[in-house]
C-alpha cells in the first residue's frame, strides 16, 4: 500500500509538530536547570568567600559564566531549529490548502511573529543576565583579591 503525496505531507506535519513541542519543552527545561545552577554557584561562593583561594574563586566564576554561555548558545540553537520547523509547517499548510481561511491564517502568522519576538526578548534577557553575572563575579574576585569579604 503506497501513501499519497498528501498523506506523506500530513505525516511529516505531525512529526514536525511533535518535534516543535519537544524542542520548546527542552529549551525551557534547560533554562530552568542552568540559571539556578549558575546563580547558586555565585551565591555559595559569595557566602563562603573567605574559605576560597583567589584561584578557586576565579575558576568558579569562569565555570558559572561558562555554564550560562553554554545555556545561551544551546537556547539559540534550539530556537533556530524551532523556526526552521515552523517555516516547513507553513509550507506544508500552504501545499495542503490548510490555510483555507485567510483571516485565521493571518492571525496565526501574527501569533507566530509575536512568539518569535518574545523568544528574541528572552534571548536578550539571557545575554543581559550573563553580562550581569560576569560583572558580579568580577566584583567578587576583586573583593577576594583585596582580602575583603562580602
Amino acid at each position: 500500500m503506497s501513501l499519497s503525496h498528501d498523506e506523506v505531507l500530513l505525516e511529516e506535519y505531525r512529526q514536525i509538530m511533535s518535534a516543535y513541542e519537544h524542542l520548546d519543552r527542552v529549551a525551557w527545561t534547560m533554562l530552568g536547570i542552568f540559571v539556578p545552577v549558575a546563580g547558586g554557584m555565585f551565591v555559595y561562593v559569595a557566602q563562603h568567600l573567605e574559605e576560597y583561594s583567589l584561584v578557586s574563586t576565579i575558576s568558579s566564576g569562569v565555570l558559572s559564566v561558562g555554564v550560562m554561555m553554554l545555556a545561551a548558545s544551546m537556547k539559540t540553537r534550539l530556537t533556530d531549529l524551532i523556526h526552521i520547523r515552523d517555516r516547513r509547517m507553513i509550507e506544508i499548510e500552504d501545499e495542503l490548502g490548510m490555510g483555507q481561511y485567510k483571516k485565521l491564517d493571518e492571525l496565526s502568522r501574527k501569533k507566530a511573529r509575536k512568539i518569535h519576538r518574545a523568544w528574541l526578548r528572552i534571548q536578550v534577557a539571557l545575554k543581559l543576565f550573563i553580562v550581569m553575572l560576569a560583572l558580579a563575579w568580577i566584583a567578587l574576585i576583586v573583593a577576594r583579591a583585596s582580602g575583603y569579604g562580602l
